[in-house]
């Protein structure tokens, strides 16, 4: 009796104005994933958008999509993902859930750890493999160009 989904806000909100969380779910529990470094979520979230390349453990990009830096592009996708946070935030408040907040950047660096604190959270423990605390992200020189490039006022 364990089901899980990823929602979007919109897709949360449908379900629960349509009481079919409530209905469906005797109980419910929450994991809400939000990156602090919000730059990077941008830079990285225009990239792919650009790219076409959503994975990060995908190490190559088409040679024809070579992306462009635009500053107004990463500060509108910034905007949007903290207004995005911001409306997690205030549903969770809306209708009293206290769901686990699971921090990226702490996902990245702990990962064994923040999954056995999910696994208690849930009342499961997970099981995983040494390879979880083997993942290990490689720079991204892009990336870092364009963070610098940004941060520079760029």
């Amino acid at each position: 009796g364990i089901f899980a989904a990823k929602l979007g806000l919109t897709q949360l909100e449908f379900f629960h104005r349509r009481g079919f969380l409530n209905t469906a779910f005797k109980e419910r529990r929450f994991l809400y994933l939000f990156r602090k470094d919000t730059l990077a979520q941008a830079i990285s979230l225009e990239i792919a958008a650009q790219t076409r390349n959503w994975k990060a453990s995908a190490d190559h990009r088409p040679a024809d999509t070579s992306p462009e830096y635009s500053r107004k592009r990463i500060e509108l996708k910034r905007e949007g993902i903290e207004k995005k946070y911001r409306q997690f935030e205030a549903y969770f408040e809306r209708h009293d859930l206290r769901p686990l907040a699971v921090c990226f950047e702490e996902l990245v660096r702990e990962p064994a750890g923040i999954l056995q604190a999910v696994g208690e959270f849930l009342g499961h423990p997970l099981e995983f493999g040494p390879e979880v605390e083997n993942v290990r992200f490689t720079p991204d020189p892009i990336k870092a160009e364009w963070r610098l490039r940004f941060l520079d006022g760029n």
